[in-house]
């Protein structure tokens, strides 16, 4: 008699947002085998890389959302002139907060 493994791994219940569905489906492929002491040392691999990843928010867009890395671009585009003029700015001193004109009962 064949063991069944379940729909979803114990534990690994994502919310649809975090996990994108392939990626989810290739974490059920990779858990899913016969031999008991194979699937502890998946699940602590895998425990192990969720939680590298849940510190890390480019590598959880990255791997878990397919998500692409966000790009910074050192070009500047000095086609669309100012974006805005500080020369027509007012300058004033930020008060201080110190100096509150509330000073309540004595």
């Amino acid at each position: 008699m064949p063991l069944l493994a379940p729909v979803i791994p114990p534990g690994f219940e994502p919310s649809p947002s975090v996990v994108a569905p392939e990626v989810f489906e290739q974490m059920r492929i990779y858990m899913n085998c016969a031999d008991p002491e194979e699937r502890r040392i998946r699940e602590s691999r895998m425990i192990m890389t969720l939680q590298d990843l849940s510190k890390d928010p480019i590598g959880q867009r990255s791997c878990l959302r397919l998500e692409r890395a966000p790009v910074l671009s050192k070009e500047v585009n000095t086609d669309r002139g100012r974006v805005f003029d500080f020369s027509r700015v007012q300058s004033e001193v930020a008060p201080d907060i110190s100096e509150s004109s509330f000073r309540g009962p004595l």
